[in-house]
């Protein structure tokens, strides 16, 4: 996501109830690996090499353990549905998020 001096809106699905903007950007490239760390998470791994293959027209490997963009479990709290994504110059990461079937 591309940012200016002004928020951009964010279209994420949930929609969050707050966001956190901080310089920086993270920057997409040929060949990034989507590492997932349970093999349940294998099915969402490859949805989203699928989505971000057909909107950027690059390619991105899976592979379970540590990629560039990495996707996590961590079980939820019952009271609190809420998730959090980051992302850093280091690359985007959901560690607190329940799984979510795509």
């Amino acid at each position: 996501m591309c940012v200016g001096t002004a928020m951009a809106e964010v279209n994420i699905i949930p929609k969050p109830t707050s966001v956190v903007e901080h310089e920086g950007s993270f920057l997409l490239k040929d060949g990034m690996t989507i590492g997932y760390s349970d093999a349940s998470l294998e099915p969402a791994a490859t949805y989203l090499q699928g989505l971000l293959t057909q909107s950027t027209g690059l390619s991105f490997k899976t592979k379970a353990g540590k990629g560039k963009i990495q996707l996590s479990i961590v079980l939820p709290d019952e009271s609190n549905e809420d998730y959090e994504l980051v992302s850093d110059k280091k690359g985007p990461a959901a560690p607190k998020s329940p799984l979510v079937a795509p």
